[in-house]
């Protein structure tokens, strides 16, 4: 993440959705905690949405260009105004979570923010998979997804479902990184369906603990019995709203889906689709953190 010499830069993509703006308000929070530059892409695409939402839709690209162009500086200078961040807007041609993507390598971002609606209703959009999600398994830094039923004016408290697997505890150096941003507490949440996976569960949560505790962050361990392992998710949104989630940290596949994937889902994708709260969507890098807990 940024250090000393490099200020952090926070990417928003804006398509002028109620999402999008959504996550424009949580960009301006997190870019405050991190002393971040903001900078707002629009991506036209063919026949896209944004086209249709700005025009009719017979409009020249150099038309419907001018009009982002004119929206997004517009954004951009009230954004500055009323946050006090520096705030730069880009406009790309392509599509979106490509765009994104070059961009993130592009300026070097830290962070991206995102609106996402929820669940592709469409058999076209669940075959590409969302924006939101492609976005996720596209880029390297993590990925804030904003659905914007509930919005955290700051943060608080940070949920860290922690599974058997190595690589949900390669979240830890960032979820540590974002929790000392917002002086937050930590609430480490595992579930188990049987005596074994119990006893792997709890020896990976105390490795946590004392991760947590020698990195004096505030945290919180729990963890819970479940049917199968179909319920784990149900289960951890029941805790996160109940516990007071302001974030909800996930770590991603990190590669791109094949299409069983996409059309099969995911846990990364239903956490992305129905979460209530945003979601802390961090890429598994260990060239970086140079490697977690071991399993």
């Amino acid at each position: 993440m940024s250090t000393s010499s490099h200020q952090s830069k926070i990417l928003v993509p804006i398509g002028f959705s109620e999402q999008s703006l959504l996550a424009l308000q949580q960009a301006i929070i997190f870019g405050k905690a991190m002393n971040a530059r903001l900078y707002l892409l629009s991506v036209i695409e063919e026949s896209s949405l944004l086209s249709r939402l700005l025009g009719d839709g017979s409009e020249s690209d150099e038309k419907v260009r001018a009009t982002v162009e004119e929206k997004l500086q517009q954004l951009a200078i009230e954004t500055r105004n009323n946050s006090g961040l520096e705030v730069e807007y880009l406009i790309a041609k392509g599509t979106v979570y490509e765009e994104i993507a070059k961009t993130t390598e592009l300026i070097d971002a830290d962070l991206v923010v995102m609106g996402t609606n929820g669940r592709p209703s469409n058999f076209k959009k669940k075959f590409i998979g969302s924006n939101a999600y492609r976005t996720v398994t596209a880029v390297k830094p993590p990925v804030l997804v904003v659905k914007g039923v509930n919005n955290p004016e700051t943060v608080k408290k940070i949920i860290f479902p922690v599974y058997t697997d190595i690589k949900s505890r390669e979240k830890t150096p960032t979820v540590i990184h974002f929790a000392r941003l917002f002086d937050a507490t930590v609430a480490l949440i595992g579930f188990f369906v049987n005596d074994e996976e119990k006893a792997r569960l709890l020896a990976i949560l105390k490795q946590l603990d004392q991760v947590f505790t020698d990195a004096g962050i505030k945290h919180e361990i729990h963890f819970k019995a479940v049917d199968s392992e179909s319920k784990k998710i149900d289960e951890l949104f029941e805790f996160t709203y109940k516990n007071g989630g302001d974030i909800l940290a996930i770590t991603e596949e990190g590669e791109e889906p094949d299409i069983a994937t996409v059309l099969l889902g995911t846990e990364v994708q239903k956490v992305l689709y129905y979460s209530e709260i945003p979601v802390l969507a961090i890429t598994p890098r260990r060239d970086i953190y140079g490697g977690i807990i071991g399993s």
